[in-house]
């Protein structure tokens, strides 16, 4: 397990692309990667046993979750600076939104469909991102509501 873990170890930090949109899009991409990747099926089931069993699995992902939280982070925390987000916008509201929703996805998809979700997953991203985008846009008592 620690194996597969180290070797899709690519991370959010490993880019910056000048824009919130680009960011949540590379992460993105990045999650539909390691999803159908050698080992995505490993790493998903890394992080379900660290919870069911953490004595024996929780040093086992540690590293790799301290990583992905501080480079996600980091993506919104540029974009706060460049005025693209609000102060106080919650960077883990705004990841889990993007990966979660991709993950759900694909582990949603039955097997006999895995290659539409890989060939259509470029354009599944971009929609995700964007319905993300546009719930930070929407705030409450707006006249939109």
């Amino acid at each position: 397990m620690s194996d597969a873990l180290r070797s899709s170890k690519r991370t959010v930090l490993d880019f910056d692309t000048g824009t919130l949109r680009g960011d949540l899009i590379a992460i993105g991409h990045v999650t539909v990667e390691q999803l159908l990747g050698k080992h995505g099926s490993v790493r998903i089931r890394a992080m379900i046993d660290a919870k069911i069993y953490p004595e024996l699995f929780e040093g086992e992902i540690a590293d790799f979750r301290s990583e992905s939280i501080a480079g996600g982070r980091e993506i919104i925390f540029r974009a706060i600076e460049r005025g693209e987000i609000s102060k106080g916008t919650s960077p883990a509201l705004i990841l889990d939104a993007v990966a979660g929703t991709i993950e759900h996805h694909y582990l949603m998809t039955p097997m006999s469909k895995i290659k539409e979700f890989e060939a259509g997953s470029d354009t599944y991203v971009e929609l995700v991102v964007d319905l993300v985008l546009a719930g930070l846009k929407s705030q409450p008592g707006s006249n939109d509501e």
